[in-house]
């Protein structure tokens, strides 16, 4: 009973210690106009990171991305993204940063 406590330990540190470095890999700050920082009711902070077409002025586009996700994954490719497309047709592109 003893080796399979650690046993799911060690997966435990070890799958901290992968997801830890993958973080200090790719963690990177979203490319952006502006940057707003919402605080909610409780506490926590919230981003919300603005593309937009200086040149036009289109609709507002609020993306949100999906579980174990976040704004990055509108960014990529880059030059072919999503926001990249909606930003080109004038879209004001506002993407949000969940909690957690």
């Amino acid at each position: 009973m003893m080796s399979i406590v650690w046993v799911v330990l060690a997966i435990a540190v070890i799958a901290f210690s992968v997801w830890q470095l993958l973080k200090a890999k790719y963690d990177e700050e979203p490319e952006a106009d502006e940057v707003h920082t919402v605080r909610t009711t409780d506490g926590w902070r919230i981003k919300l990171y603005r593309r937009v077409n200086k040149d036009a002025s289109g609709d507002a586009v609020l993306l949100c991305h999906g579980i174990m996700g976040n704004p990055t994954n509108f960014l990529y490719p880059k030059g072919k993204a999503m926001v990249d497309t909606l930003v080109e047709q004038g879209y004001d592109c506002w993407m949000m940063d969940l909690r957690g």
